[in-house]
């Protein structure tokens, strides 16, 4: 009974077995005497068949480094010898620990000895490195240890909720270096990898704050980015043979176009890019940053409507304000005439076209990150809304109209049409900066000019084209501010073609910091005692 269980399990039936070349049709009938020599002989022929079959086989890899002996079995005994550069009492040291934590699942402690392993490989395993008689086996031992790392994560990712934020930040800095060790054209991921043990080296200290929550979701965005770019050489790499070949085999469609997709699956990036995936509510919950990230904060009025990918209607002409939301943006859409709000689980870039364009034309742009709360949004679908971003811009206030679609009549919502200038808000004795544009149509969010508010707190605003097609743009901020008030400029940095703001995110996770972005043409810079503004001919910032 519990053989066939066992099997059943695994999902082999007697049907398959009898189905094979050699076919296993006999039922086990053995006695308790034969239990140990059994036992022993089959788990020699398990680490055969592992060292023949599986050379990225973590127990298997190890001996081949470590040297083995096996008893003669049919009269051949096998001996290998070990490799004495690398064999050394520290990296057995390590290699038993590593095998002995990811078996006791703890994975911090696994993680720790498999990399530590990986950097006393790293003089034979990095490129160009020493050369050794036996370099296979070392350099099969590396892989085990990066494949090794995969499934330790894989296996524990369920548990990563439960777990103390730093143990979290550790695993995830041990499997960024993972990826570090196993990437060519990896300085991004180095620079990111030591501002990550800082990161690490600060929240085990329990620094003051939620900064060190700032700079970590700051560098994971950042990371991901190199990842993106990781996925993208082996795809440009693998996938014109992969085409090719699957071509002459005549390989299904579907299948040959994910093939570079499964290939970077396997890689050191999937379970960097898992931990992320799991981190992220974490540093966002830490940090005090909400479930929502709003790129383009301004109020807006419309009915709901759900897509699943905005590319699919981004030419499609909306005769009443829309609120969309979609389910896939990948960043280069145009937003569709029309479209007041555009709603959506995925994370564009800032500076991405249709981050732009949201901000251009006035068209409220927020992402999602809890999945109830999109699923809240979709549910209103028909319906007419209200959203108005919170001063911090990282909540969404959704009312629902009672009047339906005739109450969005005179809501002054300019939408796709033009819209007015996003006015900032005052919190505390914070500064929010308020600014906008309009490309014509009637909006009456904000207007020209500035104004202060209550405490430490100062509010500025600049608008331009409030009316049918006037105006030039205007400067457009977003300010990191400390609570003691804003400062003079002390420094102004002008850049061409940058993309991540992820990069000017960790200089302002300083509490002593203010940091604005501003596009060149109209600056306004405002210090606590005066203001003052320059033009320039420049039109990138």
């Amino acid at each position: 009974k519990v053989y066939w269980e066992h099997l059943h399990a695994a999902g082999i039936t007697a049907d398959r077995m009898a189905a094979y070349d050699r076919k296993i049709c006999s039922e086990p009938k053995f006695s308790k005497d034969q239990y140990v020599g059994l036992t022993r002989d089959l788990t020699e022929y398990l680490r055969t068949l592992k060292a023949v079959h599986s050379g990225a086989d973590l127990d298997s890899a190890s001996e081949a480094v470590l040297g083995y002996h096996q008893d003669a079995c049919k009269g051949k005994e096998i001996n290998v010898p070990p490799i004495t550069e690398v064999a050394t009492p520290r990296m057995r040291e390590l290699l038993a620990a590593a095998r002995q934590f990811r078996d006791l699942k703890e994975p911090l402690a696994s993680l720790e000895a498999m990399m530590e392993a990986r950097r006393e490989l790293w003089n034979w395993s990095k490129p160009h490195g020493a050369e050794n008689s036996r370099l296979k086996d070392i350099l099969y031992l590396d892989l085990a240890l990066e494949s090794a790392a995969r499934s330790v994560v894989e296996a524990s990712l369920s548990s990563m909720g439960t777990r103390a934020p730093a143990d979290v930040l550790k695993i995830t800095g041990l499997m960024l270096e993972n990826l570090c060790m196993s990437s060519g054209s990896n300085n991004e991921l180095l620079i990111c990898l030591r501002e990550w043990r800082s990161v690490v080296a600060n929240a085990q200290r329990g620094g003051a704050g939620d900064g060190w929550a700032l700079q970590a979701k700051a560098i994971v965005d950042r990371v991901q980015n190199g990842l993106g770019d990781t996925s993208q050489r082996f795809i440009d790499t693998l996938q014109p043979t992969a085409g090719t070949m699957g071509d002459k085999l005549c390989v299904d469609g579907h299948v040959k176009g994910l093939f570079s997709e499964e290939i970077v699956r396997g890689t050191a990036a999937a379970p960097l890019s898992q931990m992320l995936r799991a981190l992220d509510p974490v540093l966002r919950a830490l940090a005090q940053m909400g479930s929502w990230q709003i790129i383009s904060p301004v109020e807006a009025s419309g009915v709901v409507e759900v897509v699943d990918n905005l590319k699919d209607i981004q030419t499609k002409r909306f005769e009443q304000p829309t609120v969309l939301v979609a389910k896939r943006v990948g960043g280069e859409e145009d937003i569709p005439m029309g479209v007041v709000a555009v709603i959506t689980p995925d994370m564009p870039d800032i500076l991405s076209h249709v981050s732009v364009r949201a901000r251009n034309e006035g068209v409220l742009f927020a992402t999602v990150f809890d999945a109830q709360a999109l699923a809240d949004m979709a549910a209103l679908a028909g319906q007419a809304v209200k959203l108005k971003p919170s001063p911090a811009a990282d909540n969404l206030e959704i009312t629902v109209l009672a009047g339906g679609v005739s109450a969005l009549a005179g809501s002054g919502n300019g939408g796709n049409g033009g819209g007015g200038g996003v006015t900032g808000s005052i919190g505390g004795d914070g500064m929010r900066g308020g600014v906008g544009e309009g490309h014509g149509g009637v909006s009456t969010s904000a207007a020209n000019g500035a104004e202060s508010g209550a405490g430490a707190g100062v509010e500025s605003g600049v608008g331009a084209g409030a009316g049918a097609g006037a105006g030039a743009p205007g400067a457009r901020t977003l300010r990191v501010v400390p609570a003691e008030g804003n400062q003079p400029v002390d420094l102004l940095i002008r850049t061409s073609g940058e993309t991540r703001l992820s990069d000017f995110i960790l200089w302002g996770t300083s509490q002593h910091a203010v940091l604005c972005f501003l596009e060149v043409g109209q600056l306004i810079l405002v210090s606590s005692s005066s203001a003052s503004s320059f033009s320039s001919s420049s039109s990138s910032s």
